[in-house]
């Protein structure tokens, strides 16, 4: 064996050495990016939680408000157009928290889509490199 193929063959191995390493590096990183999401997700949906809360309590307050100035007029909140404007209040609460809820979860989906399109762009590139060590192998045979 001559000393350029010794050398190709030394590149060869540091080359699939590197690789495992930077293999494991990206590994990791996937995993931390998962695991950062997740913590992510888990606070979005809390603070969600939190502001549903509000604005149910906000609504109680509310409602509790427009039934005592009903009161004070003499009109019963129990039926006719007081109910349905109470009805309403309720309606446009629920609708409310509804699409806050439908755009968190958009919100989530996309970023898991973009994690794992990284994900499928990183796996790309990992049989692009397998695909030329494969060439210089056969290089290094002749």
């Amino acid at each position: 064996m001559g000393g350029t193929e010794a050398a190709i063959i030394a590149s060869v191995i540091m080359g699939g050495l590197s690789m495992a390493q930077s293999a494991q590096q990206a590994k990791h990183s996937r995993n931390l990016q998962h695991k950062q999401f997740a913590q992510q997700q888990q606070r979005a949906y809390a603070e969600q939680a939190e502001k549903e809360r509000r604005s149910r309590e906000k609504l109680r307050k509310t409602l509790a408000a427009q039934r005592a100035r009903f009161g004070a007029r003499g009109v019963s909140s129990g039926g006719g157009s007081a109910a349905a404007l109470l009805a309403g209040m309720e309606a446009e609460t629920a609708r409310d928290i509804a699409a806050d809820r439908r755009l968190l979860d958009m919100s989530n989906s996309h970023g898991r889509d973009l994690l794992e399109a990284s994900n499928d762009d990183r796996q790309l590139g990992w049989q692009a490199v397998n695909q030329a060590v494969k060439t210089v192998s056969l290089l290094a045979e002749q």
